[in-house]
């Protein structure tokens, strides 16, 4: 969708890469947050808020029609693949734990094969000539049938009350090598 938006826009190189720095920018706020929110209501509404919102904002992104609106709607896209994205990956830990076989590299290919099948299914619509606008739309609908499939077949992991939200890296490894101010 980024050429679209630019020639949409017609904005230059820089602009556009400040708007594509909104989607990075709205991704790490969110998940520096989605941790700790998740570990207070569990993960599976946190998979489903971050499924439904990246699903309703697909077709803003085809459709913004102002660097400012489109910065604005990239920063919220961004924030809800990070929440989504972090809540997946501590679902998988528990599934992996309750399972005590490991999954996570199959977690994560069948994450990238749905990326590639998300791309593939927009390259296509509008490759057979649906507007870009239409081949979001059909990108959401998938989304939101399958963030409803998933939601129907996710454990429901328990809130940890007492968890810390924040804490600092103590592995002796991290300390000395990474961030050697959090271990004094």
């Amino acid at each position: 969708m980024v050429p679209f938006a630019k020639e949409r826009l017609n904005v230059d190189e820089a602009v556009l890469g400040i708007l594509l720095l909104c989607l990075g920018l709205g991704s790490v706020v969110a998940m520096l947050a989605a941790g700790p929110i998740t570990s207070r209501t569990g993960t599976k509404p946190i998979v489903v808020i971050g499924g439904l919102g990246v699903a309703v904002l697909l077709p803003v992104l085809a459709i913004a029609n102002t660097p400012l609106t489109l910065g604005v709607a990239l920063a919220l896209f961004g924030g809800f693949l990070g929440i989504l994205e972090v809540a997946m990956n501590i679902h998988a830990v528990e599934v992996e734990k309750l399972d005590s076989v490991p999954l996570m590299s199959g977690f994560h290919a069948h994450f990238s094969i749905g990326g590639f099948f998300g791309a593939s299914v927009m390259t296509l619509a509008m490759t057979l000539g649906a507007s870009l606008l239409a081949s979001a739309l059909i990108g959401t609908a998938l989304m939101l049938v399958a963030t409803v499939l998933a939601a129907s077949r996710m454990l429901e992991t328990r809130a940890q009350d007492d968890a810390p939200l924040f804490v600092t890296p103590t592995d002796l490894w991290f300390c000395s090598q990474v961030w050697p101010s959090s271990c004094f």
